[in-house]
């Protein structure tokens, strides 16, 4: 960001800045929000990967795997100055992992959790999928 500001004219107001991204990059953002809060004020996520478990990619059985690591952060973490936007659709499913919960599911219990940890949250489902 300080290369970003210092070539373009954007907002230093972590209000005023929007991390964002589809599936894993709304995962990464979600991420970004509370490690960055003085450069992130705003989490945009389309489709987020909310279920995700960190140690997926490595040779791991499903069973396992303690699925929606990132909602598990934010509930044990004091609340910080974000706002979110979470979009999904009502027919996404994860097909990688059949036994995790769907991308609808993830994304309803992010919502849940932010909410009841405080934080302003413009939540929608769409009738489709990814």
């Amino acid at each position: 960001m300080p290369w970003v500001r210092e070539h373009y004219h954007v907002a230093s107001n972590p209000a005023e800045t929007v991390g964002g991204g589809q599936r894993r990059g709304g995962l990464a953002a979600a991420f970004a929000g509370p490690r960055h809060p003085e450069i992130i004020g705003n989490v945009l996520s389309q489709s987020g990967y909310f279920s995700w478990d960190p140690r997926e990619d490595q040779a791991v059985d499903e069973e396992d795997l303690e699925w929606e690591w990132i909602i598990r952060q934010y509930a044990a973490s004091p609340k910080l100055m974000l706002r979110f936007t979470l979009t999904v659709g009502l027919f996404e499913r994860d097909h990688e992992f059949p036994d995790s919960p769907s991308l609808l599911q993830s994304n309803r219990h992010m919502r849940d959790v932010l909410l009841a940890k405080g934080y302003p949250v413009n939540y929608t489902e769409v009738p489709g999928g990814h």
